[in-house]
C-alpha cells in the first residue's frame, strides 16, 4: 500500500510539472523568443545555402548541355563541309 501511495505522488508531482511546462509554453519567456530567433536565422542560413547550391548546379548543367549542342553543331558543320 505505501508503495502505491509514493507512486501515485511521484505520478501527481509529474502530472504537476507538466501542466506547469505547459502554462509556460502558452506565455513565451524572452530566452524562448530569443531562441525561436536563433532557429530561424539558422533555418534560413541553410536555406541560403541549398538555393546557391541548387542555382549553381543547374547554371553548370546549362553550361554543359549548351556547350555540348555547340560542339555537335560544329562537328555537323564539318561533316558537310567535307563532304562538298
Amino acid at each position: 500500500m505505501r508503495f502505491v501511495m509514493f507512486h501515485f505522488e511521484r505520478w501527481n508531482i509529474r502530472m504537476l510539472k507538466q501542466k506547469s511546462r505547459k502554462s509556460h509554453q502558452k506565455y513565451p519567456t524572452q530566452e524562448n523568443l530569443r531562441q525561436n530567433e536563433e532557429v530561424e536565422n539558422a533555418v534560413s542560413y541553410v536555406a541560403v545555402i541549398f538555393l546557391h547550391n541548387n542555382f549553381r548546379l543547374s547554371r553548370e548543367r546549362h553550361l554543359r548541355t549548351y556547350h555540348f549542342d555547340t560542339e555537335n553543331e560544329i562537328l555537323v558543320n564539318f561533316k558537310k563541309r567535307s563532304k562538298n
